[in-house]
């Protein structure tokens, strides 16, 4: 029988982190039948106490590198399978319903389900039960074969609705201590590099939080704070990318396609002021495939090679844009 751990990460993070553990708490399977652990960076005494008295474990790294703190909890879990949960919020019936899938298959190494927004704390009453997309399971001799219709149904985006063989994962943990950004990104690709299968759920076990502002808007001082805020987390995104590229996905087709991703994000880079990136020609060459039927996409390419005035008035046009939505 399959038995699973929580993983719940807050960086920086204490708004929504007791709204996460009780939707973990309050579930139909039984609390013997799981563990929770909440890894985060910060002390916090009504948060800790909440966490002592729900028993619950408590990894706690005040000054983590990258990621490392989500290395650590997983080294500190007992469960065969492994879900994780940040500002979100799970269904009453996801961890019932992980371990029935988990126990079905064998070999599944990977599950990624359904999820269905919300906006701060307006938590919907009425959920279906299943999103418009199609459920899709992936054997391992079939991954490269179907990666590229895998990936239209964004397998590895966000986290929370992640589920992944804690074996995957437990001898590649130095690997978040180098990785910054995109996460999600290396869960699947570990995943995708097993031994085990893959499976893509319609069916909706995460509520995903979405918030009114912007957070980096609403954390920025400035439109000079704004631009450099996006800078290091292209950079940052870039970087963590290319890191599973070479370390983790490094088979075709999979390189390929990581290739693609840096490229556009590399574009997107190089369209801010100051951020001094010079695109290569592949990189355009990758855009063009992506915006060939949208001519506004295909000329937004060109502000790379404006002048920093230039980009600057289209930078404050996006942040402008970003502020009304706050």
């Amino acid at each position: 029988m399959v038995r699973i751990s929580v993983i719940i990460t807050a960086y920086n993070r204490k708004i929504f982190l007791l709204d996460a553990i009780r939707s973990v708490l309050n579930q139909t399977l039984d609390r013997s039948e799981y563990e929770i652990i909440v890894t985060k960076n910060f002390v916090d005494r009504d948060i800790d106490n909440f966490i002592y008295k729900n028993d619950i474990k408590n990894v706690t790294i005040l000054n983590p590198i990258n990621n490392n703190y989500i290395g650590e909890a997983i080294k500190a879990c007992n469960g065969d399978v492994i879900s994780f949960l940040d500002d979100d919020l799970f269904l009453q019936n996801k961890l019932e319903t992980i371990k029935e899938i988990f126990n079905k298959y064998d070999n599944l190494g990977y599950f990624k389900n359904a999820t269905y927004s919300f906006l701060n704390n307006e938590i919907p009453k009425d959920i279906p039960e299943k999103s418009k997309n199609q459920d899709m399971y992936v054997r391992h001799e079939e991954k490269k074969a179907k990666f590229n219709s895998m990936m239209t149904l964004q397998p590895d985006g966000n986290s929370s609705s992640i589920s992944v063989r804690r074996e995957i994962l437990v001898n590649n943990t130095h690997l978040f201590e180098k990785i910054d950004t995109g996460i999600y990104s290396l869960l699947f690709y570990l995943a995708l590099m097993s031994k085990y299968d893959i499976y893509i759920s319609s069916k909706i076990l995460t509520l995903r939080r979405h918030r009114l502002y912007n957070i980096s808007v609403s954390l920025a001082s400035s439109i000079d704070d704004w631009i450099s805020r996006k800078i290091n987390f292209l950079r940052s995104y870039i970087k963590s990318l290319t890191i599973i590229r070479k370390e983790v996905a490094n088979e075709s087709p999979y390189s390929e396609y990581l290739n693609f991703i840096i490229s556009i994000n590399r574009i997107y880079l190089a369209m801010l002021p100051y951020s001094n990136t010079r695109p290569m020609p592949l990189d355009y060459i990758y855009w063009f495939k992506l915006y060939r039927r949208n001519i506004r996409g295909l000329l937004a390419a060109l502000i790379t090679f404006a002048p920093t005035s230039l980009k600057r008035k289209y930078a404050m046009r996006n942040y402008l844009k970003a502020i009304s939505n706050k």
